[in-house]
């Protein structure tokens, strides 16, 4: 699926030929849909409503031929049209920070984060340390050149950096005895770059990047619109988050994590940020009943029930309380 994926999807814009730099061979895809089938769509009225009625993921795919979605996904919510956003200058005033998983042999991941005043999370820069070519291979970089990379890609003020609690190098109760060498942490403090240890706790981490993925109805002030908004937004040219994060699968043996035999390092990267700046639980106001905001709240409730059961909005306004 993700050979298919990046040979001829991902590749190029859809419709638009890619010529081989190493072959000069050139390939394109061209999507399609049930809709450019009318031969079909005339001799069977019903395949598109049994393609609606199939579970989400074999829908997207097999109904809306979206390449993102498949069986055993972790984060099937993730979508660059919700999600991504094209790269702008991030205001001076917004708090940034910046994320480190550690690797050597498989590759290491530093990402840069900021949060606007209303609590979204912008991803707008990467490092990925990886090999060319060969994907979750690694540099083989010293912490200390990864070290001075970071202060090179970094021309704004940073509030505090947070990285995998490995680069402290732990040492077993057993081997108290030892002398000491210098650890990651060490390496990279003496090049000026300091951290915090990120929270990795795994289960907890894994559900605060669903919560930050998670679109929620808001209304458009400017508008009156419902819209589908999400607490997290990834630039869209941090190309090797939107390569690895979305082919990301379950762990077979627990279903509550992701299988950390895949190409992870960025979704643990984007996990440690996500801990770092946590979704709280929102506390629940009860409003007067036949208040200005009760009375709106119940509209905003007809407009989405109407519009999710194809009523119309005066029958769905009755059926609201």
């Amino acid at each position: 699926h993700n050979w298919v994926k990046e040979r001829f999807v991902t590749i190029t814009e859809p419709g638009k030929s890619y010529v081989d730099p190493k072959t000069g061979l050139s390939r394109i895809f061209v999507p399609g849909t049930i809709e450019d089938n009318p031969t079909l769509m005339v001799a069977d009225p019903g395949y598109v409503m049994r393609l609606e009625a199939l579970p989400e993921l074999e829908k997207q795919r097999l109904r809306y031929g979206i390449w993102d979605a498949f069986e055993g996904q972790v984060f099937a919510e993730l979508s660059k049209l919700a999600h991504g956003c094209e790269p702008f200058d991030i205001p001076p005033e917004w708090e940034r920070f910046c994320v480190l998983d550690w690797g050597y042999a498989k590759p290491f991941s530093v990402g840069w984060y900021a949060i606007d005043y209303d609590g979204m999370l912008y991803r707008y820069r990467e490092w990925y340390g990886c090999k060319e070519g060969e994907a979750d291979v690694g540099l083989k970089m010293p912490a200390y050149d990864v070290a001075r990379g970071i202060l090179e890609r970094e021309s704004e003020k940073i509030r505090f950096r947070v990285a995998d609690p490995s680069i402290w190098h732990p040492r077993p109760d057993s081997r108290k005895g030892e002398s000491k060498g210098p650890t990651i942490q060490d390496d990279m403090s003496a090049q000026g770059v300091f951290f915090l240890k990120a929270d990795n706790d795994r289960q907890h981490g894994k559900m605060q990047v669903h919560k930050r993925l998670k679109s929620e109805d808001q209304v458009d002030e400017s508008t009156g619109e419902i819209v589908a908004q999400s607490s997290v937004k990834i630039f869209n040219n941090c190309h090797h988050f939107w390569r690895t994060i979305p082919t990301l699968q379950e762990d077979p043996k627990n279903p509550e994590d992701v299988d950390t035999d895949q190409e992870d390092h960025i979704y643990d990267e984007f996990r440690y940020a996500c801990m770092a700046r946590p979704i709280r639980p929102k506390k629940i106001q009860t409003l007067p009943s036949g208040s200005f905001a009760a009375e709106r709240n119940r509209l905003i409730r007809a407009k989405q029930y109407a519009r999710r059961h194809g009523t119309s909005l005066e029958a769905a306004y009755s059926r609201i309380r």
